[in-house]
């Protein structure tokens, strides 16, 4: 059983929240102004390890308790938050990507989800089209509840990526 609950967030307060069930995919529409908690209701802290890989303009989520069965392209998602990425603008192909990704640590602070790669472009807000990636809890804190999607890129100062 994979215990785990996707909250859905906003500035203040958890809108709505959904449990996922083995077996089954979860299909969520994007909020704008809305981030998206993973949570593991059995351990009571954010799965520490997710895929996630942009189809079109929808986001897959393969969650860390299918570690070590297959390549990404072999897995299947546990989660697909449709039109995550909004609209494409501008030439290089941006999008409007809603939200950020996040996780409560064992330490008790929200994180964002950052690439294990360490590579801006593997970002969740930022992925290619038909990319997966492995992202893990990391960067910078979150504080008092306000998760913004810029946030999550600034997690990757530290890393150095953008030198």
């Amino acid at each position: 059983m994979q215990n785990i609950q996707v909250k859905i967030k906003n500035a203040l307060e958890t809108i709505e929240t959904y449990d996922v069930v083995d077996g089954e995919l979860l299909t969520l529409s994007a909020r704008r102004g809305a981030n998206y908690e993973l949570f593991n209701t059995a351990k009571g802290v954010a799965p520490q390890n997710i895929i996630a890989e942009r189809v079109g303009q929808d986001l897959l989520i393969i969650l860390d308790e299918n570690e070590g069965v297959g390549s990404p392209e072999e897995l299947q998602p546990d989660i697909i938050i449709k039109d995550y990425y909004g609209e494409a603008r501008g030439e290089e192909g941006s999008t409007d990507a809603t939200g950020v990704l996040v996780g409560l640590h064992e330490n008790g602070k929200y994180y964002a989800y950052i690439p294990e790669s360490a590579e801006a472009s593997d970002a969740v807000s930022v992925l290619a089209e038909n990319m997966a990636e492995p992202q893990a809890i990391g960067g910078d804190e979150i504080g008092g509840g306000f998760f913004f999607p810029w946030w999550a890129l600034l997690a990757l100062l530290p890393l150095g990526v953008w030198a």
